[in-house]
């Protein structure tokens, strides 16, 4: 499986889940979107039932746009 990248927000490490529902789609959130208590300090996370595969969805994450100065 490809590594992910950090969060191109915070900067933190993000992970791979997958729903609790029948269909098991895959989505990944960062570590600042991962609270369990208090309020999350990053937002960053792909949409749940977006993509099919694990891979389809780490290659979404991973995608970067170049800035030219």
């Amino acid at each position: 499986m490809t590594k992910l990248k950090t969060c191109p927000f915070c900067g933190r490490t993000a992970h791979l889940y997958h729903t609790t529902d029948n269909h098991h789609a895959p989505f990944i959130q960062c570590d600042g979107a991962i609270q369990f208590n208090g309020t999350p300090s990053c937002y960053a996370q792909t949409r749940p039932w977006t993509y099919k595969t694990d891979e389809e969805c780490i290659e979404a994450w991973n995608r970067r746009v170049e800035v030219k100065e």
